[in-house]
C-alpha cells in the first residue's frame, strides 16, 4: 500500500472512476482522440506506440469512451468519434 501511494504521489496520477485505474488526466484520451481523427485506420497498437502504453490500456481506455466506435470487423473497418 505505501509503495502504491508514494508512487502515484511522485507521478501525480489521478483515480479515473470510469476505466478504474490511475491515468495521467486525460491526456491519453486526448491523445486517442487526436490520433483516431487523423487516421480513422489507425490500429491500437499504433495509438499504444504514440501514447507509450500497452495495447490492452488503450482497449480499456476506448471502451470506457462511449463515443468511440470501431465499425465493421478486422482489417477492412474503420474508428468513428460521435458528438
Amino acid at each position: 500500500m505505501f509503495r502504491r501511494q508514494t508512487f502515484n504521489r511522485r507521478l501525480k496520477l489521478k483515480y479515473c472512476h470510469i476505466t478504474k485505474y490511475f491515468v495521467l488526466d486525460k491526456n491519453i484520451y486526448d491523445l486517442i482522440i487526436s490520433q483516431i481523427k487523423s487516421n480513422n485506420k489507425i490500429t491500437l497498437k499504433e495509438i499504444a506506440v504514440v501514447a507509450e502504453v500497452s495495447e490492452r490500456m488503450i482497449r480499456r481506455y476506448i471502451k470506457s469512451m462511449p463515443n468511440v466506435k470501431y465499425i465493421d470487423s478486422g482489417y477492412s473497418g474503420h474508428w468513428e468519434i460521435h458528438g
